[in-house]
């Protein structure tokens, strides 16, 4: 049985989601009747999801004339930020697996049970390739990939230096009031977790006095953590804001902390604390 990649065509009428068309040519009288057994879609060797027919499951087969079958590979807006990560700045290489059990003839039925032999898999597509200008400007598009972009928030390791906990745990602390609708108290937890990163700087010894209205202010040194006198100067007012930010306090505003507030400094201390202790550990490896 020869299977040969004909098409991979982007829908989003109901679901975002892929079409596979493929062409199955039997090449000897015992693959001509088959039943679809199940397919897998994958990114660089990462399974993605499943493959779905779009023919019907049993299908007869013309002794080597090719017939086009549909497939479909639903895609969440999780998964398809997965490919994206995975593709990088790169062309998209796709793999996918179809599964098959070969059958016999209904006639034969009686004759030679059971009706449905072992599966006869075929696997192929290892380098079906889709141009990153493609991808880009027809593939995501009519995915819904621009009007829905999910930002993907991965867990800090579980095995982190005892030094980074205290940050961590604000963050997760942080977390759990956001989930719950806590938006004040998730304020709170992220101006503990801005205040146990500043003291992992005091405790490295990265930390330098700013004079401001003749008054004196300690800081973290962003700038010999960087090595970078403008990167540093950037992630200081970072710092600085979001600190400011987070001191508001739960009853700050007359109507009290809403979510996007709350959403933007939890991301934001997030998206700092991270960038801070993956860099540190970077540089220690």
């Amino acid at each position: 049985m020869k299977v040969e990649y004909v098409s991979l065509i982007p829908r989003n009428d109901v679901t975002p989601r892929l079409e596979l068309r493929v062409g199955v040519t039997a090449t000897s009288k015992g693959e001509q009747y088959l039943a679809f057994a199940g397919g897998n879609f994958y990114v660089k060797n990462k399974f993605i999801g499943r493959v779905f027919s779009l023919s019907g499951i049993f299908h007869y087969l013309e002794l080597n004339q090719p017939k086009t079958l549909s497939f479909c590979i639903y895609l969440t807006p999780l998964q398809i930020e997965t490919i994206e990560k995975l593709r990088g700045r790169d062309d998209l290489w796709i793999r996918i697996t179809l599964s098959f059990h070969r059958g016999v003839a209904p006639e034969e039925l009686f004759t030679r049970p059971p009706y449905w032999e072992p599966v006869l898999h075929k696997e192929y597509g290892e380098q079906i390739k889709i141009a990153k200008s493609d991808w880009i400007e027809e593939y995501l598009p009519k995915l819904g990939y621009k009007r829905v972009r999910l930002i993907e928030v991965p867990l800090l390791p579980e095995d982190i230096p005892e030094e980074f906990k205290a940050i961590v745990d604000g963050i997760e602390e942080a977390w759990r009031y956001f989930a719950m609708g806590e938006y004040g108290q998730t304020l709170t937890s992220c101006r503990i977790a801005i205040e146990a990163l500043r003291n992992w700087f005091y405790n490295q010894g990265m930390k330098r006095v700013k004079q401001i209205n003749q008054k004196q202010k300690t800081l973290p040194d962003f700038r010999k953590f960087t090595n970078s006198e403008s990167l540093g100067r950037a992630m200081e007012r970072i710092y600085e804001g979001l600190y400011e930010l987070v001191s508001l306090g739960p009853h700050f505003f007359p109507h009290g902390i809403s979510r996007p507030e709350a959403e933007h400094a939890l991301m934001s201390t997030y998206s700092l604390a991270n960038y801070v202790i993956k860099s540190a550990l970077r540089l220690n490896q």
